[in-house]
């Protein structure tokens, strides 16, 4: 079992993408995840989408295309299946920054990464004490913004 959000869950994600979600060989994406903690870290990981690959990696190491922002409250519900990113963005609960035509545009590839999600989510544990931030705790950038 692998914590959510810790390395390990990470390699989790990267192998379960590498063996379910091929991409087009000529999609250039990069989605990245920051996760606000009650604390104030913030946790960021991304999907990188390149020559027919997908890959996950932890950090900010290619400039994103599109970024998704939410309290760890948030990620944890859509990472149990709780919660949509879909119903989070329309209720306020998660923010998107960066090119929004790249979504529309890209959507058949992304949707993609549901399977490979639900396969790491049996694996997952979730640390319960955690959640009770808002997504209004972190800016559009991904700075540390204090929580209230």
């Amino acid at each position: 079992m692998a914590r959510f959000l810790s390395p390990e869950w990470i390699d989790h994600l990267d192998a379960s993408v590498r063996e379910g979600a091929g991409s087009p060989d000529d999609l250039s994406l990069v989605v990245e995840q920051q996760i606000t903690h009650p604390d104030g870290e913030v946790t960021q990981f991304q999907v990188v989408f390149a020559d027919g690959t997908v890959r996950v990696r932890p950090g900010t190491e290619a400039d994103a295309d599109v970024r998704f922002i939410q309290d760890l409250a948030t990620a944890e519900a859509i990472a149990r299946g709780e919660e949509s990113a879909q119903r989070a963005f329309m209720t306020g609960h998660m923010r998107v920054g960066g090119n929004l035509q790249v979504l529309s545009q890209n959507g058949a590839a992304l949707s993609r990464l549901t399977d490979a999600f639900a396969a790491v989510r049996q694996g997952t544990t979730f640390d319960e004490a955690d959640s009770g931030t808002s997504a209004d705790d972190a800016s559009a950038d991904g700075a540390k913004q204090p929580s209230a």
